[in-house]
C-alpha cells in the first residue's frame, strides 16, 4: 500500500473512532440531568477527547498547529463617490454615460422611429 493511501486510511481511521466516542459520550451524556456533578464530568470529558483530537490532527500535519497565523483575517474597504461634474463637458459626459447605460435593453427599430415620428405629427405635445 502507497504512502498516501496509508495516510488517508489512518485519517479516516481517526476520525471515525472520534466521531464514535463522541456520539458515545454525547448519549451518556443525554441520561445525565444536567446541573449535576456526573453532567460537568461529561462535559469535561468530551472537552478533553475534542483537545485530544484537534491536538493528534495538529501532530500528524493533517491541521497546522495554529491555524490563526495561516487563517489571517484581512479587510478590503470599498467606497462609493458620486461624483460632481467641474463643468458642462464633464456634465454631458456623465449624462451620456447614464443614458446610454439607461437605453443598453431597448430594441429600436427603423419602424418604430417612423411610427413614433408619425403620430408626433399627428398629436404635437403642448
Amino acid at each position: 500500500m502507497s504512502a498516501p493511501n496509508k495516510e488517508k486510511r489512518l485519517i479516516k481511521e481517526m476520525e471515525k473512532s472520534y466521531a464514535a466516542n463522541r456520539a458515545l459520550l454525547v448519549e451518556s451524556m443525554n441520561e445525565c440531568s444536567k446541573g449535576t456533578s456526573s453532567y460537568r464530568q461529561h462535559v469535561a470529558d468530551l472537552d478533553r477527547l475534542d483537545r485530544a483530537h484537534r491536538d493528534e490532527m495538529a501532530a500528524r500535519g493533517v491541521v497546522p498547529e495554529n491555524l490563526g497565523q495561516v487563517a489571517q483575517q484581512h479587510f478590503v474597504y470599498i467606497s462609493h463617490v458620486s461624483t460632481v461634474p467641474a463643468n458642462r463637458e464633464e456634465l454631458a459626459k456623465i449624462l451620456g454615460k447614464q443614458m446610454a447605460k439607461a437605453c443598453e435593453n431597448l430594441h429600436l427599430a427603423e419602424e418604430d422611429e417612423a411610427a413614433r415620428q408619425e403620430l408626433e405629427a399627428d398629436f404635437p405635445a403642448k
